[in-house]
């Protein structure tokens, strides 16, 4: 389960994913155009849907909400082998859960400096 985040890294999560050649990927969109998230109309035009199945969130927030979000995504969510997700919005509101999930993000702020161990700026790959 890749958990995309805004529409101009969708083109590098195509090369990515492509670069992976895994079979039965799900790639998640927002909902709605939130600041700068990808969409599925998105995605389509980044050409995700060459490389993975692409589904919604069901989320209206930057970041994921489960109260809200679609019974799709959750299901796939808890069956994902392997969870890749991006954005520090993303990390913020799944980085409690009990589940390996791999974040990649840059980070923006003090509290999640902290929470990381990593400063402000840096660009991380990180596993909680």
């Amino acid at each position: 389960l890749y958990i995309g985040d805004n529409v101009g890294e969708s083109y590098f999560d195509y090369l990515f994913i492509k670069m992976l050649n895994l079979k039965n990927v799900f790639y998640v969109v927002r909902e709605m155009p939130i600041i700068n998230d990808v969409t599925y109309k998105d995605a389509v035009k980044s050409h995700l849907n060459e490389v993975s199945t692409i589904i919604s969130s069901g989320s209206r927030i930057p970041g994921i909400d489960f109260d809200n979000s679609s019974k799709a995504f959750k299901n796939l969510f808890q069956k994902a082998d392997v969870i890749i997700s991006k954005g520090q919005g993303n990390f913020e509101t799944l980085c409690n859960l009990n589940r390996g999930i791999f974040f990649l993000f840059k980070v923006k702020c003090q509290v999640v400096a902290e929470l990381t161990g990593y400063s402000i700026n840096s660009y991380i790959c990180f596993q909680k």
